[in-house]
């Protein structure tokens, strides 16, 4: 337990109880940042009032940080977590061979918010809840020791929310301190042990907001979808989208000047310096030697275009300078309609993440690269088997994972050539369906809520920020009504009733 020195015990007991409206939010790495911003977003178009501050990059400080006390930078970016269902205590410790640059990371940033005013702060703004974006290790160091300046001051501790790719069956060793745990994940594995934990399955926003864009694109589907909610069919989905990525592709393909017998290769490489400098260098060898296979050597040059979306934030820049500078002999599109250019594409290459689950939901063949030492690659496999959000799902590659050894130019070559066949598009959408309908987050309050449109019947879902942002605000304003002060000897009972009332 950390030590309480005699400067906490001064600022816990000056402090001054207050009704202002605030939010912690802990962004554990440098690709928690965009996900930050989009909680911050959805929180505020909810309920104004409510002021953040914590850990975040430039993104979540655009968005309505007010007060950033760490340097995002300094954790590790995409840290390894292990989904196999055990505790994993053995992997939990500083000496552990493989973790121990994670938590020499995550000491450099609690070393550099101990020197700040942020546990000052804490006790002064009295938030009304907490949102810890993956790195539990470094959450749970945290907030030990904010536990202890809570009891100490007699405070009912406020609700706190975890955000990881977690799924609902899988064991954490620190719970103590967390109330609800938002899992990303929707697959179910064996549960002999009977364990649960309260949680919330949001899935992945891209796949949700994907369906949004070609549902808006269609005029019979485009009264099913706004910024709030989707309906799904439970019956039809693949079908109806298969439909309107038809209709996109023809769409997107004319208003580019581009034919349909033309062969379009998505390409999007990540939006982290590191990520785009790897994925482009990786890229350019690849699309090299895949022009100079056999079946490519006769074909004009014409036939072949790379299609690359930027994004709308600072990334899109450095993403357009790398592409160009790789002076790829084949005409490269640049355009900011990403879902068009995923539905218009014959294929793709993409650096893991978010993005991959949007391709998925545009039935869009892609195979993933990523950047990871070639260590953290080794121990991936050996836990997970597989880093995207699908492979560990069905346990076997429908997107074809190039990491560490495997990320060679004969193998982006090799892949791009096996997506080549029109078929391999349709063979993709029929092992996706199931779970991309998943990945679309229906919560409580709103299931059951169906719509008959023609013969159809349609489900309601809302989107993966929404669905955080609506379940942090209500919790958050209830305790932000209720009494904090309570006597010691009762915390525990009343901040289990709290709990209750504010997490439904």
């Amino acid at each position: 337990m950390q030590k309480i020195t005699n400067k906490s015990k001064s600022l816990i007991y000056t402090s001054q109880f207050g009704f202002a409206k605030n939010i912690v939010i802990i962004a554990g790495g440098p690709h928690m940042d965009h996900v930050g911003s989009q909680v911050i977003q959805n929180i505020k178009s909810q309920d104004p009032e409510f002021k953040f501050f914590g850990i975040g990059g430039p993104k979540m400080q655009e968005a309505g940080l007010e007060q950033n006390y760490a340097d995002i930078n300094k954790f590790l970016h995409k840290p390894l977590y292990p989904y196999k269902n055990f505790r994993h205590f053995h992997i939990e410790r500083p000496y552990h061979p493989v973790f121990s640059v994670y938590h020499n990371a995550n000491r450099k940033v609690r070393n550099e918010i101990d020197k700040s005013d942020f546990f000052k702060d804490i006790l002064e703004k009295k938030p009304d809840a907490f949102l810890c974006l993956q790195n539990d290790f470094f959450m749970n160091r945290v907030y030990n020791f904010l536990t202890d300046l809570y009891d100490i001051n007699n405070i009912v501790r406020p609700p706190v929310f975890h955000y990881d790719r977690t799924h609902a069956n899988q064991r954490r060793e620190f719970t103590e301190w967390l109330d609800h745990q938002f899992s990303v994940n929707p697959m179910q594995q064996i549960n002999w042990a009977k364990y649960e934990f309260p949680h919330t399955v949001v899935g992945h926003e891209g796949v949700g907001r994907a369906w949004q864009y070609l549902y808006s694109r269609n005029s019979y589907y485009n009264t099913l979808a706004d910024n709030q909610h989707i309906y799904l069919s439970p019956e039809n989905q693949k079908e109806i989208i298969e439909q309107l990525v038809a209709e996109e592709r023809v769409r997107f393909r004319q208003e580019n000047g581009l034919e349909e017998s033309q062969f379009l290769i998505y390409f999007a490489p990540g939006n982290i310096s590191k990520e785009i400098k790897f994925s482009c260098k990786s890229f350019k060898q690849g699309i090299a030697d895949f022009l100079k296979r056999p079946e490519n050597i006769n074909i004009d040059q014409s036939h072949f275009v790379v299609v690359v979306s930027l994004p709308q934030d600072s990334s899109a820049a450095e993403i357009e300078q790398e592409v160009k500078a790789m002076n790829l002999p084949i005409q490269v599109v640049f355009t900011e309609n990403k879902y068009g250019a995923m539905a218009g594409s014959d294929c793709g290459i993409a650096h893991n993440g978010e993005i991959t689950s949007e391709c998925a939901a545009c039935q869009l063949p892609v195979a993933i690269v990523e950047y990871m030492p070639f260590v953290q690659s080794y121990y991936m496999q050996m836990y997970n088997n597989y880093n995207n959000e699908f492979n560990i799902m069905k346990q076997g590659e429908i997107q074809q994972e190039l990491v560490g050894t495997s990320n060679t130019p004969f193998r982006i070559q090799e892949e791009l050539s096996n997506m080549r066949d029109p078929k391999f598009r349709y063979y993709v959408a029929d092992e996706l369906a199931h779970m991309l309908y998943r990945m679309v987050p229906n919560s409580n309050k709103i299931a059951g809520q169906e719509l008959t449109q023609g013969d159809q019947t349609f489900v309601r879902h809302s989107y993966t920020y929404n669905t955080m942002a609506t379940k942090i605000v209500e919790s958050a304003n209830v305790y932000n009504l209720s009494d904090k002060q309570a006597p010691h000897y009762k915390l525990k009972e009343i901040r289990s009733d709290l709990i209750k009332k504010a997490i439904a």
